[in-house]
């Protein structure tokens, strides 16, 4: 399995696991022990809206300058980026709490 250089450094120092099961489909582990389940299908969609459009319908207006930061120029900490998201999205995610505490 290739992965970006990202996602490799997630892999062996971030604590997150890939495996493919018996099924072929990538099973992702975060740090805790949460298998995350599939955001979305290996094959493109063909029954509705291009990203693009599905975006526009949402309401988002997303360019080029769309992911350039506007604080200090920093670089995004993606991992942090993500886990963040997931918090948000799933209240109580396991990796939301701080490490070592109750």
């Amino acid at each position: 399995m290739h992965l970006c250089w990202f996602h490799h450094r997630l892999v062996h120092e971030g604590g997150w696991t890939l495996e493919i099961d018996a099924n072929g489909e990538v099973v992702v582990t975060t740090p805790s022990g949460e298998a995350l389940e599939a955001m979305c299908s290996r094959e493109a969609r063909t029954d509705g809206p291009g990203i693009a459009e599905r975006n526009w319908m949402l309401g988002l207006d997303i360019d080029e300058d769309t992911g350039v930061p506007t604080w200090s120029g920093e670089r995004l900490d993606l991992d942090h980026a993500i886990t963040a998201l997931l918090c948000i999205d799933r209240p109580g995610f396991a990796v939301c709490e701080p490490h070592g505490l109750p």
